[in-house]
């Protein structure tokens, strides 16, 4: 009779495929984590301004810095409340705005042109960071229009956008 051989159960061996989908798992779960709180730096216990994508509230920013530059505007005797809109003269909804703010608060409004003026060109980039350090996407931090409300002095909202909404502007004016 023949021996019967038995052959001794070999463990499995982890395929460099299988190591290398769980590192790749891994790096993808780390990224996750630090997206979602890179996302999450809006300022705590209701401090800073709204920030609104269109006529929606994406969150608060801190403006400090903002408002520091906006006062070298005192000697222009910026109106108050004042709407102060950075744009483009290439954007037709930067023009839209234009027109709409124009034809709503004419005595409250002004445009900056970011693209023939160097300081609202200036003044844009510093929004611009303050709201990529506050946790705002940069394609939206730099899109334009962007509006921004003062009163007294004080940054009140910013508003990315068109929104051609009267009560939306009103409201913004009325409650800050």
């Amino acid at each position: 009779m023949g021996a019967i051989l038995i052959k001794k159960k070999e463990k499995p061996k982890l395929s460099l495929l299988y190591v290398v989908v769980i590192v790749l798992i891994i790096l993808v779960s780390i990224s996750v984590v630090i997206i979602s709180i890179s996302f999450n730096k809006t300022p705590r216990n209701g401090e800073g301004v709204p920030l609104y994508l269109g006529s929606r509230i994406f969150g608060k920013i801190v403006v400090d810095e903002l408002e520091v530059s906006l006062s070298q505007f005192q000697d222009t005797a910026l109106p108050n409340p004042c709407i102060l809109m950075f744009g483009l003269t290439t954007c037709p909804h930067c023009h839209n705005m234009y027109e709409f703010f124009q034809k709503h608060y004419p005595d409250n409004y002004r445009a900056f042109w970011i693209d023939t003026d160097r300081t609202a060109a200036e003044l844009f980039m510093m929004l611009v960071d303050i709201e990529t350090k506050n946790g705002v996407p940069q394609h939206y931090a730099m899109a334009v229009p962007q509006t921004v409300i003062v009163v007294n002095s004080k940054v009140k909202a910013v508003v990315i956008g068109e929104v051609q909404e009267a009560e939306f502007w009103e409201n913004l004016l009325k409650n800050n």
